[in-house]
């Protein structure tokens, strides 16, 4: 619990976040509110975690998401075999479900750096989506559609990473470039989706999704960088 701040003139006690006495109107000292956020932040969890999982949590979580995978796998290529009496549409969920394996198998037993982590994951994974596509009906969807949409998305990926680590200040700011990194991820996919169907080249329904997003992200940013109060992703959501 952080310790209480009183005011030095009339020694009401105030609440940490309040500058200016309420009834004298006295300024709250400077190394009081500093002494108390510091002891405030230190005790608060960061809404991104501030501790790491350690290699048996690791495992366990790693344990319980492939068996919930391999569930998922078995019970869509069975129901796919009994209507159809071939894997055809059961191909999409399964690839889904590969892909999530990939990387947290990567995450969980690849000790490196994140940027590394996110690498590996997608040479995992496209091999994965590659091996795929081989043994269902040849290859298909997965070199054309699949493995350059997971570039993608791994490059906006990294992106993301390095503006994240480069903010000197992780607020909603963090949520806008999220936004953002969507929005280029919805236009990257139609522009594989126009090429792989043949189409003629237009942007249609990604641009809509960019700009129902752009707003949302231009407030955020604004909401960051703006205000001084509040930039505390804890704070602004009360976590």
């Amino acid at each position: 619990m952080p310790s209480p701040i009183i005011c030095d003139q009339c020694g009401v006690e105030l609440e940490s976040e309040m500058l200016v006495c309420p009834l004298c109107n006295n300024p709250v000292s400077t190394n009081l509110t500093k002494q108390n956020s510091e002891v405030e932040v230190s005790s608060m969890p960061l809404p991104f975690g501030s501790k790491k999982m350690n290699q048996p949590q690791k495992k366990i979580t790693w344990e319980v998401v492939s068996i919930v995978l391999c569930c998922a796998i078995i019970a869509t290529s069975t129901i796919n075999l009994i209507i159809n009496n071939k894997i055809s549409w059961a191909e999409y969920p399964v690839a889904i479900c590969l892909i999530i394996f990939s990387y947290i198998s990567v995450f969980a037993f690849l000790a490196q750096r994140t940027i590394i982590q996110v690498l590996v994951s997608f040479l995992v994974a496209a091999a994965a989506l590659f091996l795929l596509d081989l043994l269902t009906n040849g290859l298909n969807w997965a070199p054309a559609l699949a493995i350059p949409i997971l570039l993608a998305f791994n490059l906006i990926l990294i992106g993301l990473l390095v503006v994240f680590r480069s903010s000197s200040e992780k607020g909603v700011n963090l949520i806008g470039y999220s936004f953002l990194g969507a929005a280029l991820l919805c236009i990257c996919i139609e522009v594989f989706l126009d090429f792989y169907l043949n189409k003629p080249f237009r942007l249609w329904w990604s641009v809509i999704v960019g700009l129902s997003v752009l707003p949302v992200s231009l407030v955020l940013l604004l909401m960051h960088y703006r205000y001084k109060r509040g930039r505390d992703l804890g704070k602004t959501f009360h976590i």
